[in-house]
């Protein structure tokens, strides 16, 4: 065998390594944008958006509860054997500059939580969802590994198959 004809033979298998190096690799990043994109367990997705009502009214009842403690609460708070509140206890301070969808939300949490539960219980569902979060996100630490082994394999064969 001619020098010409081995080094056509490598040029070929680098090529076809190559080409089955690449099919995996496409493979690998479709299976990682359909983790990213395929939608949660609809029981799944209605517990992650209760929580983030949840945190939401908890962080505003952080600033809220302290600004309402700053008003005439103060007095009730300071004397809890009052009996009868201040006359001038407004029970909307919270609404002074009009109706806020963080105070709402505050005070109407659980009330939220139960429209939002049952708006996506009665909502159509995709029949294909993906596996849960926790599993994919350990599976897409893996596969951002095997993409990034198998992109500098590629690179090589490209080089190898290029006759560099």
């Amino acid at each position: 065998m001619s020098i010409v004809s081995k080094l056509t033979q490598l040029l070929a298998e680098a090529r076809s390594e190559q080409a089955k190096v690449d099919a995996k690799l496409q493979g690998l990043l479709q299976r990682r944008e359909d983790l990213l994109t395929m939608p949660l367990e609809r029981e799944e997705f209605i517990t992650i958006v209760e929580q983030w009502i949840d945190q939401s009214a908890a962080e505003q009842g952080k600033h809220y509860g302290k600004h309402l403690l700053e008003y005439k609460v103060q007095g009730l708070v300071n004397h809890p054997l009052k009996s009868s509140p201040p006359k001038d206890l407004n029970p909307f301070v919270l609404f002074t500059e009009g109706i806020n969808p963080a105070v709402a939300l505050l005070l109407l949490r659980d009330h939220v939580k139960a429209g939002v539960r049952a708006a996506l219980e009665a909502a159509n569902w995709p029949e294909r969802v993906g596996p849960p979060r926790a599993e994919r996100i350990k599976e897409l630490a893996k596969l951002d590994a095997e993409i990034g082994q198998l992109q500098g394999e590629l690179e090589q064969l490209r080089q190898a198959a290029a006759g560099s």
